[in-house]
């Protein structure tokens, strides 16, 4: 157990805080732009640089959690992290029927609006088993599906063409055009995993999206702070 909460926690929680972190950042600069460009050269050149920085670490962080399974050369990844999951879970069946606080997961999931989405748990021992691997099928699914998938490689190749390796992008306008409503998406189902699976993991709760927005007021204050 010990194995996987270091997994869960270094591989799908810090980096779904960190780039919702450097998400937050992107966004607050970037709805600042109409009075960051009034500023004197160097106030832009600052935050165009926190800015740029921004986008770099989340580009990283979002394709770590979104990237492809490798066993050759194993990457912490949603979908690796799920695979490690269903098999541990199988195998210490035992554990987790004593220590799932079943309403509580239950209780998350309605919250996140996801209780007509995933079958509903009915008492009874065998039960436990069926829920969590219907939760699991559920998340599995989700984040391969055609959609979601095309926008991950839409980042992936930012991340590997630009950032990772420097190549020539003749086609740059294109690559830089992302579906800021699918990385929300995208975010939020990287944020419902961290939040029902630290809760069968852990039986601990994590809001890191609220978080990040808390941690990152920062750049606010610092922007208001020259409005003055």
């Amino acid at each position: 157990m010990n194995e996987l909460i270091t997994y869960f926690e270094q591989g799908i929680i810090f980096q779904t805080y960190y780039a919702e972190y450097n998400y937050q950042i992107w966004k607050y600069i970037a709805n600042e732009y109409d009075f960051l460009i009034t500023q004197p050269d160097d106030v832009q050149k600052m935050y165009a640089f926190i800015q740029s920085s921004s986008v770099t670490n989340f580009t990283l962080s979002f394709s770590r959690l979104f990237d492809k399974k490798d066993n050759k050369y194993p990457t912490m990844c949603l979908k690796s992290f799920l695979e490690k999951f269903e098999l541990y879970f199988c195998e210490n069946l035992s554990y987790f029927e004593v220590n799932i606080e079943i309403r509580l997961l239950q209780n998350e999931l309605i919250n996140m609006s996801k209780g007509n989405q995933i079958e509903q748990y009915k008492d009874g021992i065998e039960d436990v088993r069926d829920y969590i691997l219907s939760i699991l099928k559920y998340y599995k699914q989700l984040i391969v599906n055609k959609e979601n998938l095309l926008l991950i490689e839409k980042v992936r190749f930012i991340r590997d063409k630009q950032i990772a390796h420097n190549e020539l992008v003749l086609n740059k306008e294109d690559i830089q055009r992302i579906d800021h409503s699918g990385i929300n998406e995208l975010l939020k189902v990287a944020n419902e995993i961290v939040s029902v699976f630290s809760l069968i993991i852990k039986q601990a709760s994590y809001k890191l999206k609220e978080q990040a927005e808390t941690d990152t007021c920062f750049i606010l204050n610092n922007i208001e702070s020259i409005k003055r």
